[in-house]
């Protein structure tokens, strides 16, 4: 009898061996897929990485370019204030010779 006990448990046994199979094959697919998703997680940091240095060399570099025209700017301001200035004295030479010859003109028609 008590081959037969053992021979009526063999399929109930077969049967949790198959289910802890399957679920060990489950939990192993889910390793896998895991494993994958942290392998294209780690590709995109490093894609993202890439990017932040290439946005940073580009906002370096128009950093650099804003302080050359900010610098340039400054120099056309002060150029056009000399050429103000230019202009100023010249209407003063302007109004001072017109005035003059005016003067003569009234000196010449006396």
């Amino acid at each position: 009898e008590p081959a037969v006990q053992a021979a009526a448990t063999i399929p109930a046994l077969q049967e949790a061996v198959d289910d802890a199979n399957r679920e060990a094959s489950k939990l192993r697919d889910d390793v896998s897929r895991r494993r994958a998703d942290i392998k294209d997680r780690k590709e995109d940091i490093r894609q993202l990485e890439i990017k932040v240095e290439n946005l940073n060399q580009e906002a370096f570099a128009l950093t650099q370019k804003l302080e050359k025209t900010e610098a340039e700017r400054e120099v056309w301001k002060g150029k056009s204030m000399d050429f103000e200035a230019q202009s100023i004295e010249l209407r003063e030479n302007l109004e001072t010779t017109e005035g003059r010859n005016v003067q003569l003109g009234v000196e010449q028609m006396d």
